[in-house]
C-alpha cells in the first residue's frame, strides 16, 4: 500500500451554485465562491517546467461562438518536450 497516495486536499462543493469551501459548511445556504478550488490548484498543481520556449501547440476539432464568450475551442494539446 502506498499511503502517500491517500495525502490530498479535499474541496466541498455545490456545483449548480458556483460555490466551493474549504471545510463543510453548516448551512448550505452560506455565501461562496470558486475561490478556495482555484487557490487549491494553484497551490498543489505544479507549473510546466518543460519546454517554455517552444510555442503553444493545440489541434482544434471543435469551435464554437459564443455571445459571453468570442469563442470556445476545443482540441488536443502537443506536449512541449517534443
Amino acid at each position: 500500500m502506498h499511503p502517500e497516495l491517500l495525502d490530498f486536499p479535499i474541496i466541498y462543493a455545490i456545483g449548480r451554485d458556483g460555490k466551493t469551501f474549504f471545510k463543510l459548511p453548516g448551512d448550505l445556504n452560506e455565501a461562496g465562491d470558486t475561490s478556495p478550488l482555484f487557490e487549491t490548484i494553484v497551490k498543489t498543481i505544479p507549473n510546466a517546467s518543460k519546454g517554455t520556449e517552444k510555442p503553444f501547440q493545440m489541434l482544434v476539432s471543435a469551435f464554437e461562438r459564443m455571445n459571453i464568450w468570442d469563442g470556445f475551442g476545443d482540441g488536443k494539446s502537443k506536449p512541449r518536450n517534443y
